[in-house]
């Protein structure tokens, strides 16, 4: 009935003298029908040559080729037993691997760099941050400041404002160059330059601050020019001279690359 086999008249008493084979064509799952009740000394449910004789003993899989045998005798009867058959469970896919760790959600920071310049010399100089300027500032500076500042690597320089120097006595020189105004402080510090600041004692002025940054990239060079677009069109093959001529007379009538009479 459907996939299940039993004995004949099932859950009924079988019968003497039954027999039959059942064989598996293909792997199956097997569960077994209530009552399963057989006479245990001499009618036989064979499972792979193996006498089944409870419910518990059978397989709960055969293989593609299995075999059942039943058989039962002249005397005594029993419910009988009941077999069905369905297709095994797949097999468990195996677990997934671990997803790879998120990438973080913001770039990492750049590493911190080492401070540009360093005060080489003498205390009359105000350092901020990437900023070094005479002291007050942006108040008046005092008398007999002095500071000389070591520049550590190539910087680019904005200069502050306002920019107010004494330009007869009070001397700021970079790179051993005398600056007086703020339009003739280089836009930029190679690694080695230096910044020397003094003032006398008297007359004072605003003074002067200059900041520094990394030196933005070099441009990328120009990309060369493209080639040439080939033309859409093949040109045109020259025009062919005439494959003939009238050399005598004039009885033939000419049609483009026809002659008749």
């Amino acid at each position: 009935q459907g996939d299940c086999v039993s004995s004949l008249n099932y859950p009924s008493n079988y019968g003497t003298f039954e027999s039959c084979t059942i064989a598996i064509d293909q792997a199956v799952s097997v569960s077994v029908g209530s009552p399963f009740d057989l006479e245990t000394c001499c009618d036989k449910l064979l499972i792979n040559g193996v006498v089944t004789i409870s419910a518990s003993a059978v397989p709960s899989s055969l293989g593609e080729g299995a075999s059942i045998v039943w058989t039962s005798d002249e005397t005594v009867f029993g419910a009988g037993w009941q077999l069905c058959f369905s297709q095994p469970s797949p097999p468990l896919l195996p677990p997934l691997p671990p997803l790879p760790p998120s990438p973080p959600l913001l770039p990492p920071l750049p590493p911190l760099q080492p401070p540009s310049f360093s005060v080489s010399a003498g205390d009359g100089c105000n350092i901020q941050g990437d900023c070094v300027s005479s002291l007050n500032y942006p108040s008046n500076y005092g008398t007999f400041e002095s500071c000389t500042i070591a520049i550590d690597q190539a910087v680019s320089v904005s200069v502050g404002s306002p920019f107010d120097l004494e330009t007869c006595c009070d001397k700021l020189l970079i790179n051993g160059v005398v600056t007086i105004s703020a339009s003739a402080v280089p836009s930029s510090l190679g690694e080695g330059a230096s910044i020397v600041w003094t003032s006398d004692e008297t007359v004072f002025g605003a003074g002067w601050q200059l900041c520094f940054s990394q030196p933005s990239p070099p441009l990328l060079p120009p990309l060369p020019p493209l080639p040439p677009s080939p033309p859409l069109l093949p040109p045109l093959p020259p025009l062919q001279p005439p494959s003939f001529s009238v050399s005598a007379g004039d009885g033939c009538n000419i049609q483009g690359d026809c002659v008749s009479s």
